[in-house]
């Protein structure tokens, strides 16, 4: 999945006040799309004549765009949308082809490594093991039964809950044991 950034700044930047809804509107559609099918900004003639239908209205639109810098029709069909950032601030941010799909092979090798039990592939944002990974220097080898650690002392989640569950579940048994009789 891609990303568009729109920044709550959009609305009152001053290339994009003067703008007609119209043209806000196919502004971020045109991003959007491109977005999505990682065009890096560029649409085709035939995308725009199916958002805008109407010749005249898609004209005026269109002039906008051009006449406020924030698209450029390209050699052919299509135009390209301008990235809209200045030094500090990004108020309609698509990332590129070449960012997406290396950000994508990143994951699937995150992911695959994850799967084999890679300990480095897992660390969480400030560089520890998350608790409970094989990775993690806590986690102590199991003995030969179930839901019993190396020290003897069950931690395992049993059948009808947590541990902690099963004693107070015990614990209520027999206080109705007691006020009832054995019977129930």
């Amino acid at each position: 999945m891609t990303w568009l950034k729109v920044d709550d700044g959009f609305d009152v930047d001053r290339r994009v006040q003067g703008l007609s809804l119209d043209a806000r509107g196919l502004l971020v559609s045109a991003a959007t799309y491109s977005a999505r099918n990682l065009l890096d900004g560029r649409i085709e003639g035939k995308w725009l004549r199916r958002e805008a239908r109407h010749k005249r209205r898609r004209e005026r639109i269109m002039g906008e765009l051009v006449e406020a810098g924030l698209i450029e029709w390209m050699e052919g069909d299509g135009f390209e949308v301008i990235p809209l950032h200045d030094d500090a601030e990004h108020l309609l941010h698509a990332f590129t082809r070449a960012e997406v799909e290396e950000r994508r092979r990143y994951e699937a090798d995150k992911k695959r490594k994850q799967r084999k039990g890679d300990a480095a592939a897992t660390r969480t944002r400030n560089g520890s093991v998350p608790p409970g990974h094989p990775g993690d220097s806590l986690v102590r080898p199991r003995s030969g039964r179930p839901g019993v650690e190396s020290g003897g002392e069950s931690t395992q989640v049993a059948e009808n809950g947590t541990v902690a569950e099963q004693e107070r579940a015990e614990a209520e048994a027999a206080r109705v044991r007691e006020k009832f009789g054995p019977s129930c």
